[in-house]
């Protein structure tokens, strides 16, 4: 990759890394590998924006191994560098990823704190796509917290904000988030067709569910068939499954 020179050395390994920040256990840990020859290298060529982006990446690569020690420490040196480099952008994701730790470790005043600040960023650099995003981040420490009324409305407005863009991935994660709040507010109905609609399409296009996932999707089915029984229950998640991504979030977005 890029010869012997380090600058662009350290360049092509974190270009190669960014391609492949996915969930598969061996493939983060060979972006770990990547990252730390990439750290070394841009020390050695003084490349403080390269290194912020790799302290950055390794720092959200440890966070989905579940190193999050050494994640809150490789995101809060990204954030003291980017700050000295003046980037914006990439600091908005820094601050996201900190937000994440807090709210991972039970945190929940932090974590708003920190999801806040990097949303005031966001929209100080225009950065209307992580607007988006952000509010299911907000949607999930709300339901965290037991505030599911909020959680909804946080949600709806992740979802009517991804809608300019077509970001189908932020959508289907709004979607998969929203049926809890719902059987908790008693609309068991609405969650059911939700989420027979984003397990049908979140298989289809995304990664196979983890075992989070799995029991999270087993909960749902459970309150709702508690609630209404195991054949309408069925009967729900079967008209979900059938539906479509317009479909879904017109239900999503009703009252």
């Amino acid at each position: 990759l890029a010869g012997s020179d380090p600058a662009l050395r350290a360049n092509a390994l974190t270009a190669l890394v960014k391609t492949r920040m996915l969930r598969d256990e061996a493939v983060l840990k060979s972006n770990v590998e990547l990252l730390e020859e990439a750290i070394h290298l841009a020390k050695i060529s003084g490349d403080r924006s390269t290194l912020a982006n790799d302290y950055r990446l390794i720092g959200l690569a440890h966070n989905r191994l579940g190193n999050l020690d050494l994640a809150d420490q490789f995101l809060n040196k990204a954030l003291v560098l980017l700050r000295v480099v003046n980037d914006s952008q990439s600091t908005v994701f820094v601050l996201d990823g900190i937000a994440s730790l807090f709210a991972q470790r039970g945190d929940a005043e932090n974590a708003l704190k920190s999801y806040e600040e990097a949303r005031k960023l966001a929209e100080e650099v225009d950065n209307e796509a992580y607007l988006a995003k952000v509010e299911q981040n907000f949607a999930t420490v709300y339901a965290r917290q037991g505030r599911w009324e909020e959680a909804i409305i946080a949600g709806q407005d992740c979802i009517l904000k991804t809608a300019p863009f077509g970001n189908a991935y932020i959508m289907a994660y709004a979607l998969w988030n929203l049926p809890e709040p719902l059987c908790r507010v008693g609309k068991h109905g609405c969650a059911a067709r939700l989420m027979g609609f984003v397990e049908r399409f979140w298989l289809e296009n995304y990664d196979p569910f983890n075992e989070e996932e799995r029991e999270y999707l087993g909960s749902i089915r459970q309150s709702v068939v508690l609630e209404l029984g195991d054949a309408e229950a069925n009967r729900l998640w079967r008209i979900g499954a059938n539906m479509n991504l317009n479909e879904a979030v017109a239900l999503a977005l009703s009252k």
